[in-house]
């Protein structure tokens, strides 16, 4: 496929904001209206579990089948089908036919399938577009807009839920994704079908990698450890996002549009955080940072007991994900020093795809909690045995660190 200029490229960027606006818009859309229509923790904790199973589940064949019918076709269906099902989902809604829990709850499954073929798909295009020089400036556009997605999701949710009957954000949000599939076919990039074998041996191949890397991650100390300190981080910000709108609206009586508000801070704080890096790396280590993260996101979870109004839990919840942001980044630089450069996309795949099941599993352990009350109890146990297991580990982490060996130089 031949490389295509900055003009021909816009359309598919516009297509990607207006994908991910949607998404985010439906992330915090989704928990706040189930809450507030069932107040049951079980089904909020269910709620997240479906949000996020398929999206996570998924991922290892979105790649094969976006090899097997073609980037664009793939990216087309996901965007196309998000916007029909939704608009399904609302004129049943509108019926009043079934619980507007249950039409949620099916539309954010089909949904979260969909998202991680979207994504794949954009991962796999983008390289095939963009000439080489171009690439590193490309992605980069691309993340500063899932970035600002994140960000203006939850704060135009708010506004809906100001001004609207909260189901109206599924119109909105499937706009989007229409608008998203129009400009998306209005690019110049070719629909192609990329020669691959058939899907059962692309299926079956990923499944031979998968296990691969599993045994790669497990027979290497140092990438058993990252794997374990990350699952145990991610445990925490799953169980703090899955109980995000029912402890603003159920634990604190607050109105829905307080949650949109304090989405958009995190957001904006991690990117804030992410633009100081740096900065800090010229004084510090990715090491020492990653640390400072791990231990203060464990101790800000372990407070969660000590909860004593929405202004404290605000600040807690923004700290957790932001401050959180930083240790990710050690993770990633930590790992990508110890696997082979031919196994890279394997090992990092299955990573990847354990670090996101600790999202559904998140909502699992959620569900099993019958009481909002009972909420900062669990995340300060999940605080406390992130904290065990680092200080368990933290000598064979710094003894075999390859980050923390890294010349001066390389580092900052």
């Amino acid at each position: 496929m031949h490389s295509h200029s900055g003009a021909d490229l816009r359309p598919l960027l516009f297509s990607r904001a207006f994908a991910s606006l949607a998404d985010q818009l439906m992330l915090f859309a989704a928990p706040v209206i189930i809450y507030k229509t069932t107040e049951s923790i079980t089904l909020t904790g269910l709620a997240f579990t479906i949000e996020w199973l398929p999206r996570v589940c998924s991922l290892p064949i979105a790649g094969s089948l976006s090899d097997r019918f073609g980037s664009k076709r793939v990216y087309l269906v996901a965007d196309g089908a998000r916007s029909i099902f939704g608009l399904l989902a609302l004129a049943v809604i509108l019926t009043g036919s079934l619980p507007i829990f249950y039409v949620l709850m099916a539309y954010m499954g089909v949904s979260a399938f969909f998202y991680a073929q979207s994504y794949v798909a954009l991962e796999a295009l983008i390289p095939r577009v963009v000439e080489s020089q171009e690439l590193a400036r490309t992605q980069s556009v691309v993340q500063s807009i899932e970035q600002a997605a994140m960000t203006t999701g939850p704060l135009i949710g708010a506004l809906i839920f100001m001004v609207l009957e909260s189901h109206w954000a599924l119109a909105i949000a499937c706009s989007l994704y229409g608008c998203a599939f129009l400009l998306m076919l209005n690019t110049h990039i070719p629909i192609s079908i990329n020669s691959a074998a058939n899907t059962a041996k692309a299926i079956s191949s990923i499944m031979t990698d998968m296990r691969y890397g599993l045994r790669l991650v497990w027979r290497t100390k140092s990438l058993r450890t990252i794997t374990l300190l990350s699952l145990l981080i991610n445990l925490i910000f799953g169980v703090v996002l899955a109980t995000g709108a029912l402890s603003v609206t159920g634990l604190f009586s607050q109105p829905e549009e307080s949650f949109g508000v304090l989405q958009a801070v995190a957001s904006a704080a991690i990117f804030v955080l992410l633009l100081w890096l740096p900065r800090l790396l010229k004084s510090t280590t990715i090491f020492h940072l990653g640390i400072f993260a791990y231990i203060a996101v464990a101790l800000l979870a372990v407070s969660y007991v000590f909860m004593v109004n929405f202004f404290f839990y605000c600040f807690i919840y923004v700290a957790v994900l932001s401050i959180g942001s930083w240790f990710n980044i050690y993770i990633r630089t930590e790992r990508a020093l110890w696997i082979p450069k031919a196994d890279l996309g394997k090992v990092i795949g299955v990573m990847v795809f354990l670090n996101q099941l600790t999202l559904p599993i998140s909502g699992v352990i959620v569900s099993l909690h019958s009481t909002a009350s009972s909420i900062p109890a669990l995340i300060s146990t999940l605080g406390a045995l992130a904290l065990f297991a680092f200080f368990t580990l933290i000598n064979g982490l710094r003894s075999n660190s390859r980050v923390a060996a890294m010349p001066l130089a390389a580092r900052s």
